[in-house]
C-alpha cells in the first residue's frame, strides 16, 4: 500500500515537471477560452457541443504556435524579401487555416445529420468569420512573439552583465593580489646593494679557505640578483638567462647536498634564442623537483624538456615522488597559474598529471 502511493507521488511529480515549463500558457489559454466561450454564448443564448470548441480552439491554438515560432520568424530571418514572403505566408497559412475551418465546420454538422453541411452558399458565408478568426490569433501571435523576443534579449543582457561584473570583480581581486605581491616584494628587497656586498665580501673571504663554499655563494649570489631584477621589471626576460639561472640552481644543489642525484635538462640553445618568458617559471618548476623529487636513482632522473615548435613554447618536467612525507599546500604551483594566467590569459595551458606509479608530471604551452 505504501508502495503503491510513492508510486503514485512519483507519477504526478513527473507530470507536474512536464507541465511547469508551460504553466503560463494553460493558465492564459484556459482564461482566454472560457471567456470567450462564456460571452458569446450569451450574446448569442446558446452554446456549441464540446467537440465543437475542442475542434476549433486546437485549431486556432495551432495556428498561434506556428505562425509565431515559425512562419513569422522565418520571414524575418530574410530581411531582404520580408515583404514579399510574410504577404505569401499570411496568404498560404490563411487558405490552410480556411480549408481545415470548412472541413471542421462540414464534418461537425454532418455528424449531428444536418442538412446542406458542404453547400456552397454556406462556405460563402464562412469566409469574413474565418478572415476575422485568423487575423484575431495572428495579432495575438504576432505580439506573442515580439514579447517573448524581448524578454530573451533583456535575459541575454543581463547575462552579458553579469559576466561582465564577474570579470570585473575577478580583475579587481587579480590587481589587489598584484599589490599584495609587490608590497611582499618590495618588503623582501629592502637595500638589495647591501644584500649583494656582503655576500660578494663572503665570496672574496671565502674563496682561497671554502673554494666550495665560495662557489655556492656565488651561484646563490646571482639566482638572487636575477630574482629580484626580474621582480623590479615586471616583464618578459630571455628565457636563456633564466635557464642559465637553472643551471645555477642545480649546480648550488649539488654544493649543498654532497650526495649525487640525478636531473637531465633539455633544450636547444637555437630553438630558444629570443624566446622571451615572464621570469621564475622554469625556476619554480624546477625547485618543484628538488623539493618533492626522487632524484636518487640513475635510472629514472627528474627531466626538465624545454620545447619550440611553430612558435609555441612547451616546458615539461617529471619525476618520480619519494616516500618521505612532506607537507605541501602547492602554493608555489598555484602562484604560478595566477601569474600565467595574468600575463597569458588563454594563450598558456598549464597542467598537472600524476599517475599510480609515483610519476609528476607538469606541462606548461604558451602560443
Amino acid at each position: 500500500m505504501l508502495h503503491e502511493t510513492d508510486q503514485v507521488i512519483r507519477e504526478k511529480k513527473e507530470i507536474l515537471g512536464v507541465i511547469a515549463p508551460y504553466r503560463i500558457h494553460l493558465i492564459c489559454w484556459s482564461l482566454f477560452i472560457s471567456y470567450e466561450i462564456i460571452m458569446v454564448g450569451l450574446i448569442n443564448e446558446r452554446f456549441n457541443a464540446a467537440p465543437y470548441y475542442l475542434a476549433f480552439y486546437t485549431l486556432n491554438i495551432t495556428l498561434f504556435y506556428s505562425f509565431a515560432h515559425k512562419i513569422l520568424p522565418f520571414a524575418l530571418k530574410n530581411k531582404h524579401y520580408i515583404s514579399v514572403l510574410l504577404p505569401l505566408g499570411l496568404l498560404f497559412t490563411f487558405c490552410l487555416y480556411y480549408g481545415v475551418t470548412l472541413f471542421l465546420d462540414a464534418l461537425l454538422r454532418a455528424s449531428k445529420d444536418e442538412p446542406k453541411a458542404f453547400d456552397l452558399p454556406y462556405i460563402y458565408a464562412t469566409v469574413i468569420r474565418s478572415l476575422y478568426r485568423f487575423l484575431l490569433f495572428i495579432g495575438f501571435s504576432t505580439g506573442y512573439y515580439y514579447l517573448v523576443t524581448f524578454l530573451e534579449e533583456r535575459e541575454r543582457v543581463e547575462e552579458k552583465e553579469k559576466e561582465k561584473l564577474v570579470a570585473e570583480i575577478q580583475k579587481q581581486h587579480i590587481q589587489n593580489e598584484l599589490v599584495k605581491s609587490q608590497n611582499a616584494l618590495l618588503k623582501a628587497q629592502i637595500n638589495p646593494h647591501f644584500l649583494f656586498n656582503t655576500l660578494n665580501f663572503i665570496f672574496t673571504s671565502s674563496r682561497k679557505g671554502a673554494p666550495e663554499a665560495a662557489e655556492a655563494i656565488l651561484s646563490l649570489s646571482e639566482i638572487m640578483r636575477f630574482s629580484i631584477d626580474s621582480g623590479n621589471n615586471q616583464t618578459e626576460s630571455d628565457i636563456l638567462l633564466e635557464l642559465e639561472q637553472v643551471n645555477n640552481l642545480i649546480h648550488l644543489h649539488r654544493l649543498r647536498l654532497g650526495s649525487p642525484f640525478f636531473i637531465d635538462l633539455e633544450y636547444s640553445v637555437a630553438e630558444l634564442t629570443e624566446v622571451k618568458i615572464i621570469p621564475l617559471i622554469v625556476i619554480t618548476l624546477v625547485e618543484n623537483i628538488f623539493k618533492h623529487g626522487d632524484l636518487e636513482q640513475p635510472e629514472r632522473p627528474g627531466k626538465i624538456q624545454i620545447s619550440r615548435d611553430n612558435g609555441i613554447l612547451q616546458i615539461v618536467t617529471e619525476n618520480y615522488r619519494h616516500n618521505r612525507a612532506t607537507i605541501s599546500h602547492n602554493i608555489g604551483l598555484q602562484n604560478l597559474r595566477m601569474r600565467l594566467d595574468m600575463a597569458y590569459g588563454e594563450r598558456s595551458h598549464f597542467n598537472v598529471i600524476t599517475t599510480d606509479s609515483q610519476i609528476f608530471k607538469t606541462v606548461l604551452t604558451i602560443g
